[in-house]
């Protein structure tokens, strides 16, 4: 505070008091504080006072809450008897402010009501500027900081994610913070865990969880959608681990080359068409490599009599390493094929008065000729009927085998010509079985050669209807008649 001046003092006389203006003139005044000569002294000690401690004090802005009682020490002093100040007003050049009440206890401003009105704007700009402050902080916390520490610790969001997503799923990340990084068992053993082809992220981080690869599904999930990773999740089998993170489980999903692949071989296949698929598969073994591997039999038992290993590279959906050749890739067909023929099935095809390598030649018969498998039983003893009859099997998908090329290996229909191609496996020409099996047939055919319906049958053609059913006949002429008009 600075240019301040005296303007009145509250003296006390006994019982009585009067605010006495600073510079004492008048006589009455002056007979109030004591008389001249009390009043002179009186005025002389106050300027002095004023001067020498009070505006020092205020324009320094130091305490003055003891210039009250230091001014009544020297009236008291100054033998100004029974008289004393309680209250000095004081003002400054600004006319609309006073500083009044100067007690022991401090200073009391008095402000005008124009003063007051400004006072109390400026309050309200310094609250709503206060609170837009602390908006703003929040604000900043929730769009800026959220969104880069999370992006430092786990990534930038996916581009997909709108502004208001990209803080929901940072804030998410963050909330989850140990559930991402700690592995449910640093200690805890593989286990081949396989994702369907069309199976949602949300069953994919349930079945995790249930068999405690990771501790929660939704922290799975969150981390998912905010890498993008949600709608690039690969079908295939891995083999995880409770020693994984959720983020090393998650990034080993989205490899479209996981370790392990899953390889199919459909019932009914050459071994062409087998090493066709391989391209695709995912496999490291190439076409060329398989069929010089297929077409050298292996040494086991079944295969004594085959020069090759067709029919016996055995249908089913396999889980392989990727980094599989071609000669494992067949040994292991083959080896699945052995462990499908049981003691039990052995011992249906010495009934039916056949090694199994016959066996499996007649199952690739029935394989190729039928739609609906509850009829191979029956297609089975219709072979095994002419077999044991020594006529020819006179069956179509011989002549396919043999004049069968890539990218049409099962021609279809025949002619006149096709039927006569020359070949030991055209079954209209040679009699017996053909030489080696055409195709490699399901367990279910396999099964139907070694226990065949009974029946007396000779003949079947399909049926008009489109049904995929064969109606069968025990003569010629029934199986004339069996004809479609």
């Amino acid at each position: 505070m600075a240019d301040v001046k005296l303007v009145t003092v509250k003296v006390n006389r006994g019982d009585q008091s009067v605010f006495v203006p600073a510079d004492i003139e008048d006589e009455p005044m002056v007979n109030f504080i004591g008389g001249w000569k009390y009043g002179t002294e009186f005025c002389k000690i106050l300027k002095i006072g004023f001067l020498h401690d009070l505006e020092p004090a205020l324009k320094g802005g130091l305490a003055v809450g003891m210039f009250v009682p230091k001014l009544n020490q020297r009236l008291a002093r100054d033998n100004v008897h029974g008289r004393s100040i309680s209250q000095i007003e004081i003002q400054g050049k600004d006319q609309n402010i006073k500083l009044a009440r100067l007690t022991p206890h401090g200073i009391i401003l008095q402000q005008s009501p124009i003063q007051n009105l400004k006072s109390k704007i400026a309050m309200r700009r310094s609250t709503l500027f206060l609170l837009g402050f602390i908006l703003l902080c929040l604000l900043l916390a929730v769009f800026v900081f959220i969104p880069v520490q999370a992006t430092r610790l786990y990534g930038p969001p996916s581009p997909r994610l709108g502004l208001t997503q990209r803080v929901q799923y940072s804030a998410r990340l963050l909330w989850h913070d140990g559930l991402l990084t700690t592995p449910v068992n640093i200690n805890g053993s593989g286990l081949l865990f396989e994702v369907s082809e069309g199976e949602t992220v949300g069953s994919v981080a349930k079945r995790l969880n249930e068999l405690g690869l990771i501790r929660d599904s939704r922290a799975f999930l969150d981390y998912l959608i905010y890498m993008g990773m949600d709608t690039s999740l690969q079908a295939g089998s891995y083999t995880l681990s409770p020693a994984m993170s959720i983020i090393d489980i998650a990034r080993d999903m989205q490899d479209s080359s996981p370790l392990d692949v899953a390889f199919v071989v459909l019932p009914g296949w050459r071994m062409e068409e087998i090493a066709a698929s391989l391209p695709t598969s995912g496999l490291d073994a190439t076409p060329e490599a398989f069929l010089s591997a297929a077409r050298t039999a292996l040494r086991e038992p079944f295969l004594a009599d085959a020069s090759t290993n067709e029919g016996f590279l055995f249908p089913d959906r396999y889980v392989l390493p990727r980094a599989t050749d071609a000669q494992t890739l067949v040994e292991t067909l083959v080896r699945n094929f052995a462990l499908h023929l049981t003691a039990q099935m052995q011992s249906g095809i010495e009934n039916q008065g056949l090694t199994v390598y016959q066996a499996v030649i007649i199952a690739s018969l029935v394989e190729r000729e039928t739609i609906k498998e509850q009829e191979m039983p029956t297609i089975a003893s219709v072979f095994l009927n002419r077999w044991n009859a020594g006529w020819k099997m006179e069956s179509d998908p011989t002549v396919q085998y043999a004049i069968g090329t890539d990218g049409n290996w099962w021609p279809n229909p025949l002619s006149a010509l096709d039927l006569n191609f020359d070949s030991p496996f055209n079954t209209y020409l040679y009699s017996n079985l053909p030489p080696a099996p055409i195709a490699n047939p399901s367990l279910e055919a396999l099964q139907a050669v070694a226990d065949p319906a009974s029946t007396n049958y000779f003949f079947f053609r399909a049926q008009c209807d489109g049904s995929g059913l064969h109606n069968f006949a025990e003569t010629l002429e029934e199986h004339i008649n069996n004809g479609c008009e």
